[in-house]
């Protein structure tokens, strides 16, 4: 069922304002399938203030690889821990170019798109790449929801990939980045939201 919600504790307002105008449409439509369901809470009602959210928009995948790592490596450099990061894809082969390019600058990671992996080993520090289902119940300090020009998903329904995005949005708790390496339906629904969000807490400013 869908909660109403009187204070987010894990999401920064921002990080909130967000994913609440991306998934307008759902909330509306009803409540979502799973254990992450949409909260009912406004944005003004989460309990700290952090960064707006970013979009990168990159031409190719190589590209759209190496923004994101400067990000991973600028906040690690800044004092994160790599293993308070996530980069979160709708598939598992979406995953290379970002393994390629943190095994380039030597930042460690483990991934669910590597030929032997099993399951993570939450011992060993280091970036972790997950498809966006597997990120239910997760949370990290700084999340990445990357290649989103892959939503929806093959003939996944709108309301389904917006499902999914809201989930992986909400897995930040301090700093969410976005990326994609081409146009969709998502991305220009995540442009226009991000838009929205900038004009409002700018106004509140």
């Amino acid at each position: 069922r869908t909660h109403v919600l009187r204070m987010n504790y894990r999401n920064t307002a921002e990080v909130l304002a967000l994913a609440m105008h991306c998934a307008q449409g759902l909330l509306q439509a009803g409540a979502p399938r799973g254990d992450d369901e949409l909260q009912l809470v406004q944005p003004a009602s989460a309990g700290r203030r952090g960064p707006v959210p970013v979009l990168l928009d990159a031409a190719h995948a190589r590209q759209e690889a190496d923004w994101v790592v400067d990000r991973l490596q600028a906040a690690h450099e800044a004092g994160l821990p790599l293993s308070d990061m996530a980069v979160l894809c709708r598939t598992k082969a979406l995953m290379q170019p970002f393994e390629q390019a943190l095994r380039r600058r030597g930042l460690a990671f483990q991934s669910m798109g590597a030929q032997a992996f099993r399951r993570f080993d939450w011992r060993i520090p280091g970036v972790k790449l997950l498809t966006l289902h597997s990120a239910k119940g997760l949370e990290f300090p700084l999340v990445v929801v990357a290649g989103l020009q892959a939503l929806p998903f093959k003939g996944e329904p709108m309301d389904e990939a917006l499902r999914l995005l809201y989930v992986a949005m909400t897995r930040a708790t301090r700093e969410l980045v976005l990326s994609t390496q081409g146009r969709s339906p998502v991305v220009e629904r995540v442009r226009q939201a991000l838009q929205a969000v900038a004009a409002q807490f700018a106004q509140q400013a």
